[in-house]
């Protein structure tokens, strides 16, 4: 939190000096002691004791209108007052906020229910009644908790504890304001600037127009030209995604007002007069103070933002001359938090938030993408500058940095003051950050300027000359520690010529220049704003960060109230300092940066200063002010500690994982892990506290450490303990058949094939990572299925609607992990989410679909509603599924998966299949990749979703080498869904609309496409669509944002009677198909556009939808499935991911009895399969297949399986095409080494092995550092001795992935490939080679004698093209190695080439 106000409601106006003596102030406040102690016995023993009071005792001073503390009021039962004017009658407020026009100051209601109260006029006086006669508890604690009970706000404290609604402490509640507050400032955008035209800049949401990439500075996606001032816009509509939302004020933890008050200074602060300027901030005041919700707090949980620097808001006259609007010294405000792009040092209500950049992520992948770009460039400036001199300004010292810019052969300067100058380019700001190590960010006009964001965005360190440009505004976003992110040197240096800033920064260390790098690179997310048309996954942008810092404020001075805490000696004047106070500290003192913020005396300074100048002094205006007022503030109760009986003390806290050593030197002292972990917390966490309370996990199997909630101050305790490798906060990840082993080639009557050979995958475990299992399904039944494995050691753990008896020969293990998911601030909770199962049942669908994919007993007659009918199995139908539920409807917590794997490791699993992940993370922060490491290292195969986040380059996930990494292919059924339109014209879609029957013959209805100003409509949200619009209609819904089948539903509850579902540009001709609730088809990009191109051209457009069934074998397959991650590795380039392509669109399997086949809360039906795509379902099918390899070969490691399937995976269609992307033949980057095909990879001839060892080699080869390697592997190694022992190592990968660098012409590949076929087998090469590079492989045949002999050979790669003149950046080619005896053994290694 960066201010600290006091907890008791200010008075706005304080009593002269002069109208009374001291001692005369003494005397009046003894007596009111008096008194008080008089009513506090009246109180214990009339009311306590059982007296019935029915008249309400008023409290009335001659001194004038008075401000009362936040107190609440006591109120009886009264029937329903209507037009009551009063000044001490009791209030009544119905629960749901029935009440209009009251004009309260700032007293507190208490809210009963059934009582309504309008035009109700009440100024101050609080009002006492007797609660009934009966008491159990003693009368003082009896007192303090009906004190506490009266409270407005206690309800919405209570939420909190509710650990069942993960909104609790987190309700917002938005302001319905009328629209000339906001929406309809938009409508005149032109008048919003009188030097710009704004109306550009309030498209797109806020964000403004696309920025084009055309010197590749941006990203691909999320990149927009935003003007600094947008911040009004862009906050309000991601308010409107904001996930905890709520109508009922009295559960809300904050309230926002959605007033565009930087749109509404910036039309008049140039040419109109303080009354045109005050207007609509006296509006606002007046109709807020009208709303029962601003009697809560009298005002203290409201919130609102401004796109604009608080001097615009703090006008200090009344002359026409003077500068802004008076908005934040207006009483009500002071009340108010306001967030503004710059805040004032002096001032408690208000706080500085980033100003906007021009990067607005989408998504997750985004920001990981963007991150990591930024750490891999090469920076060639020390540091730099773009700015302008200020002349003008005897205080500046641009003048001193340009010059020394200037000077310096490693500082780059761009100059801002001549011509079309390269400084109003977003590229060219841009580009030079990325290019430079610092960046130097002198004040601008004001404290802080908008390039200090920009340039933290191109992951360049931030130089601040003044501690007001970031240190003491951005509390909430910066770290409080700012020597971690950034270099402090004082102007007073600079303007003294005293310090050279190229000499400053080139004495830091290297070392600590890449630790604030990476530091300033982390910062990323929370320093941006999100696009507010979409929602990110775990990262918080800055508007999450803001609305948790408020409600954190808010809240704690809630409990301040209760506890009868007030700030007496708080200074308004040293409001900077309170930022900078560590936890639990509440005063301040002397700081080395008073000289920085000391206040101008009066009369001094120009008269001719700025108004930004001029606004700083409001302070002493407003003590002048405050002593003139006449009016006196005094508290009339006692303070209450209901809080230590129904509250403790909150610390925001915070999910870690720490990692320990694994031979740590304290172990020694404890006979158990779990109490040696326990230890650490027990050093760091105050000895009145539990530690084994914050505890969530011990590691042992997956990684040596421990999950625990901590404080930001244990956090940092805890990292200085020896045997502490490494700490990282908790993420959340997402979840990313009846004919796909047809499609495959796997055959139930070929007794030469994979599933005869493997024994169906009989003897072998599937360890399967998801939301658990639906145990009665037939897919789990275990008729036929062989006895339990003796090596199992797993368990089936009881929980809700789950027990042992759920467990069989076939679902041999079940467990839950919730406690990091239990204890997590979640951010995606919605109250429709449905029922969850405290236990391993599945409550979402997914885990149960995976888990039958990957080794599902057979089911016959399976289908959906009669569509797509057959023998439904898994890959693997006789292997063993043990199901680990670390998924809820919330997401996947890295903590609780890491415990899955820690147990799951010593359960006896063979095979790890996780069909989640989030985006390309270092390997050091991987939890999967570092748990994944251990299971290998066990013998474990661990086989991992890619991600669903194509076609982004560099976007797949789960990219360790270690993991066997699947993107998704389509499969060569469809459900035709034609759609004809009224001009006689058809589109092709797909749907498995129940029973894929023909809509009524001949029949066509009305189309419609509803769009409308920020509405929705064109996506169908839920509450968009007007029914008298879309009755009886087909409508078009756009894909994105919500959920495909949501939209369906959305629909049916409009009204409408059917749906097409459009594809948009991100999504292309993708075919995704939903069991929907109501007639519908999902048609490509190029047909909506045609669709849309035909509603355009007809006042009353129709058509109809045409289902067609089921249709196998008609389309060419497999094809990459568009939502598909690509790569190439961004961790770890130098191997290509992903692994291969499996089926993963459209695929039909396992569905548990508790949802319906959509998974929507509303749809009622039933069934016992159903549709689903994505890398998630690709990845159980490669699962399956690793199972039967692994029944086929025993005793053959993790990578010698995962090479089976590599090295036979196939590049061509079932047409002998080549597997296509789109309309382009698929490259590596999308395939990895092609398509899986299991029947060849149960007997692939050759095998590339690697023994985890050489893992490690292969991290020091891309020098990863001793404690990097430590973290990931758990080994304590010498990188430099294991290089020189390894000379010109390279990691034996069945694919091949080589860069040339500026400079490089040639590069040589080793590898080595072991006979697992008949003895005295020889392999010849057959090579596949760009033009763009000679390939030499030595040797060109391969004679092995015996079975397990290994071989190997070398390739030269020679670059054709001159590094840095090359047309293009990339080429691709194969090897093969083919078995002279057995043409089938084709062991063929992809290969990329990459130009840098």
């Amino acid at each position: 939190m960066r201010r600290r106000s006091p907890t008791s409601v200010p008075s706005e106006q304080m009593e002269k000096g002069a109208g009374k003596s001291q001692n005369t102030r003494i005397c009046f406040l003894a007596s009111l002691s008096v008194f008080f102690w008089m009513l506090l016995l009246y109180f214990h023993f009339v009311v306590l004791g059982g007296s019935t009071v029915d008249q309400s005792v008023k409290l009335q001073l001659q001194a004038g209108p008075v401000y009362t503390e936040l107190k609440p009021t006591r109120v009886t039962s009264d029937p329903q007052i209507e037009n009551q004017n009063t000044e001490s009658k009791p209030i009544h407020v119905t629960s749901d906020h029935q009440m209009d026009n009251q004009n309260t100051i700032s007293a507190s209601t208490r809210v009963t229910s059934d009582h309504q109260v309008d035009n109700q006029n009440t100024e101050s006086t609080p009002t006492i009644v007797a609660p009934a006669a009966h008491q159990t508890e003693s009368p003082a604690k009896a007192t303090q908790k009906h004190e506490a009970e009266n409270y407005l706000f206690m309800k919405a404290l209570r939420t909190a504890e509710n650990k069942n609604d993960p909104c609790g402490g987190r309700y917002i509640y938005v302001h319905d304001l009328p629209p000339r507050f906001n929406e309809d400032m938009l409508k005149e955008c032109r008048s919003l600037s009188l030097w710009t035209n704004m109306c550009k800049f309030t498209t797109n949401a806020g964000l403004g127009p696309p920025l084009e990439n055309a010197e590749g500075v941006f990203g691909d996606t999320g990149w927009y030209a935003t003007n600094q001032f947008a911040v009004d816009v862009i906050f309000n509509n991601r308010m409107k995604q904001y996930e905890c939302l709520t109508n009922d004020s009295s559960v809300a933890a904050a309230v926002f007002v959605p007033f565009y008050a930087g749109f509404d200074i910036a039309r008049y602060l140039w040419g109109f007069n303080i009354s045109r300027r005050d207007a609509a901030s006296l509006d606002l005041v007046d109709w807020l103070m009208k709303r029962p919700e601003w009697g809560i707090m009298g005002g203290k949980d409201h919130f609102l933002v401004a796109g604009r620097i608080t001097w615009d808001f703090r006008r200090l006259s009344e002359e026409d001359s003077d500068w802004g609007n008076k908005l934040l010294f207006l009483p009500a405000a002071k009340n108010m938090s306001m967030l503004v792009v710059e805040s004032s040092p002096w001032n408690a209500n208000d706080f500085g938030i980033p100003y906007p950049t021009y990067f607005h992520p989408a998504k997750d992948a985004d920001v990981f993408i963007w991150q990591e770009r930024m750490r891999r460039l090469k920076r060639d400036w020390l540091f730099s500058f773009a700015g302008a001199p200020r002349p003008g300004n005897p205080k500046s010292i641009r003048g001193q940095i340009i010059d020394q810019s200037r000077n310096s052969k490693v500082g780059k300067l761009l100059e801002c003051d001549s011509g079309e100058s390269k400084c109003h380019s977003p590229s060219s700001i841009m580009q030079m950050f990325q290019s430079s190590l610092f960046c130097l960010q002198p004040q601008g006009d004001s404290y802080t300027r908008r390039s200090a964001f920009d340039s933290m965005l191109a992951g360049c360190i931030p130089v601040f000359f003044h501690p007001g440009s970031a240190y003491t505004q951005y509390t909430w976003h910066l770290p409080k520690d700012y020597t971690k992110y950034s270099v402090f040197i004082p102007e007073n240096d600079i303007r003294k010529r005293n310090v050279s800033i190229e000499e400053t920064l080139r004495r830091i260390p290297p070392e600590q220049v890449k630790k604030m790098r990476e530091e300033v690179i982390k910062l990323i997310p929370s320093l941006v704003y999100a696009d507010p048309r979409s929602k990110l996954g775990i990262f918080k942008d800055a508007f999450d960060v803001s609305v948790q810092a408020i409600i954190n404020k808010v809240t704690k001075l809630r409990m301040d109230i209760l506890e009868g805490r007030t700030d007496d000696n708080f200074i308004e004047e040293n409001s900077w300092k309170y930022a900078l106070l560590e936890e639990g500290q509440r005063e301040v003192g002397p700081h080395e940066w008073d000289p920085f913020f000391s206040k101008p005396k009066d009369g001094e300074g120009d008269s001719g200063k700025t108004s930004a100048e001029a606004a700083k002094n409001s302070w002493h205006n407003e003590q002048r002010q405050h002593q003139s007022s006449g009016r006196i503030y005094i508290s009339l109760f006692y303070s209450m500690h209901a809080n230590s009986i129904f509250f403790k003390s909150q610390k925001f806290l915070r999910t870690y994982i720490v990692q320990l050593h694994p031979q740590g030197v304290t172990s020694s002292s404890f006979a158990t892990k779990p109490s040696w972990h326990l230890s650490f917390l027990q050093q760091t966490m105050s000895s009145e506290e539990d530690a084994s309370s914050r505890l969530l996990y011990s590691y042992h199997s997956a990684m040596e450490g421990f999950a625990a909630q901590l404080s930001e101050s244990e956090l940092e305790s805890l990292q200085m303990l020896p045997d502490v490798i490494a700490i990282r906060p908790d993420h959340r990840l997402q979840i990313h058949t009846t004919y796909s082993y047809k499609f495959l080639g796997l055959n139930t009557a070929s007794s030469d094939g994979a599933w005869h050979k493997s024994a169906f995958g009989r003897g072998t475990i599937i360890g399967v990572l998801d939301t658990g299992v639906w145990p009665e399904h037939p897919s789990f039944d275990d008729r036929g299925m062989p006895p339990v494995p003796r090596k199992w050691r797993g368990i089936c753990q009881e929980g809700q609607n789950f027990n042992s008896l759920n467990c069989n020969k076939k679902l041999i293990g079940a467990r839950f992990f919730t406690e990091g998911h239990r204890v997590a601030s979640v951010s995606s909770y919605s109250p429709d989410a449905g029922h969850e199962y405290v236990s391993p049942r599945d409550s979402h669908g997914h885990g149960t679909h995976t888990s039958s994919t990957a080794g599902g007993a057979s089911v016959g007659t399976a289908s959906v509603f009669g569509n797509a009918a057959g023998v439904a199995r898994g890959m693997a139908p006789g292997a063993h599924i043990a199901v680990y539920k670390v998924c809820w409807l919330n997401g996947c917590y890295s903590s609780d998966i890491l415990a899955a794997m820690d147990v799951a490791i010593r359960d006896g699993v063979d095979i790890l299949s996780l069909s989640l992940g989030g985006f390309p993370i270092p390997l050091f922060d991987d939890s999967i990749a570092i748990g994944s490491f251990r299971a290998v290292e066990h013998g474990i195969s661990v086989v991992c979703a890619a991600g669903n986040n194509g076609p982004i380059q560099s976007s797949v996930a789960n990219e360790a080498p270690w993991i066997a990494t699947i993107g998704a292919s389509t499969l060569d059924r469809r459900f035709p869904g034609i759609v004809q339109m009224g001009n006689g014209k058809y589109l092709y879609g797909e749907s498995m609309y129940p029973g894929n029957h023909l809509m009524r013959a001949g029949k066509a209805l009305e189309l419609v496409y509803v769009t409308g100003e920020n509405s929705g409509s064109e996506y169908c949200f839920r509450g968009s669509l007007p029914r008298a619009i879309v009755r009886g209609k087909i409508v078009v819904c756009d894909r994105g944002v919500n959920g495909r089948a949501e939209k369906g539903e959305v629909v049916k509850e409009a009204g409408g009677a059917a749906m097409i579902l459009a594809n948009t540009e991100i999504n292309l001709e993708e075919n995704s198909v939903d069991v929907h609730v109501l007639p519908a088809t999902l048609i490509g990009f190029k047909e909506s556009v045609h669709l849309k191109a035909y509603i355009n051209s007809t006042r009353r457009p129709t058509a109809r939808i045409v289902f067609g069934g089921t249709v196998i074998r008609k389309s060419r397959a497999p094809a990459v499935a568009q939502f598909s991650a690509r790569g190439p590795s961004y961790s770890n380039p130098s191997i290509l991911k992903p692994d291969v392509i499996a089926p993963g669109v459209n695929i039909i399997a396992a569905w548990p009895q508790n949802l319906g086949p959509t998974g929507l809360p509303e749809d009622s039906r039933r069934v016992n399969f159903t549709i689903m795509s994505g890398t998630s379902m690709a990845c159980p099918h490669a699962s399956g297949i690793a199972a039967l390899i692994r029944s086929a070969h025993p005793k053959w490691s993790p990578a010698a399986i995962k090479s089976a399937v590599m090295t036979t995976a196939e590049v061509t269609d079932h047409s002998g095409k080549p597997i296509m992307d789109g309309d382009k033949p698929a490259g590596v980057f999308a395939i990895g080494a092609g398509h899986v095909n299991p029947e060849r990879a149960i007997d692939p001839g050759l095998i590339y092995d690697i023994r985890p060892e050489e893992y490690v080699t292969h991290l020091c080869s891309l020098g990863y550092t001793k404690s990097e390697i430590l973290t990931i592997t758990h080994r304590n190694v010498s990188c430099r001795e294991i290089l020189q022992m390894n000379r010109g190592f390279n990691l034996n990968y069945p694919s091949i992935s080589v860069t040339f660098k500026h400079g490089m012409r040639s590069k040589m590949i080793k590898r080595r490939v072991t006979n697992v076929g008949s003895p005295n087998s020889i392999y010849s090469l057959e090579l596949m080679a760009p033009k763009e590079v000679k390939v030499k492989v030595k040797p060109r045949r391969l004679i092995f004698t015996d079975i397990n002999q290994s071989l190997s050979y070398r390739v030269r790669f020679i670059s054709r093209n001159r590094t840095g003149t090359a047309k293009m950046s990339f080429a691709q080619g194969q090897l093969t190695w083919v078995n002279s005896k057995n043409s089938l053994n084709r062991v063929k290694s992809p290969f990329s080439v990459t130009w840098k």
